[in-house]
């Protein structure tokens, strides 16, 4: 939820309009529906094999075949939001190394939010992060993040 609220905030920040504002909003509710198919003791673990950790990505995949309860008009958003919400704009994100502009908005901006939120959100393995930490932290890596998005999490925090 708290994901999805700030890609509407962003997404109207950024110009898109009620209509398309909304649409995001709609498919970044969903978009980790994937790990309801991730055996839940994954998720939980402290350390995880390679074969593990290639079972929690395949999350994105997953939850891309899953959307046919969306209207076909619709979906093309929703499979966006939830296949490519791990690329970075380098090409090392999953699971199709795209780069820079072949990664759809809503995908660059649930990726931003869901890190930046993580990062302000306790954990086991780390302390809870400062909103401005949790910002510098995004400004430090381009290669990953849209720095223009950040700008505009940036202005809403």
């Amino acid at each position: 939820k708290n994901v999805a609220e700030m890609v509407f905030k962003i997404a109207q920040q950024m110009g898109l309009g009620e209509y398309k504002a909304m649409l995001y909003f709609c498919a970044a509710m969903v978009y980790d529906i994937g790990f309801l198919k991730i055996d839940s003791t994954l998720l939980e673990a402290d350390a995880l094999t390679e074969d593990q950790k290639y079972q929690i990505r395949s999350h994105v995949k997953l939850g891309a075949e899953m959307l046919d309860f969306i209207p076909k008009k619709f979906r093309p958003i929703f499979i966006e939001a939830t296949l490519m919400h791990h690329e970075n704009l380098d090409g090392s994100g999953y699971p199709d190394g795209l780069e820079a502009e072949e990664i759809p908005a809503i995908a660059r901006m649930i990726r931003i939010v869901e890190s930046f939120i993580a990062q302000i959100s306790k954990r086991s393995y780390r302390g809870i992060f400062d909103k401005e930490t949790a910002l510098e932290e995004l400004r430090k890596h381009p290669e990953w993040y849209d720095q223009d998005i950040v700008d505009v999490l940036d202005k809403l925090i």
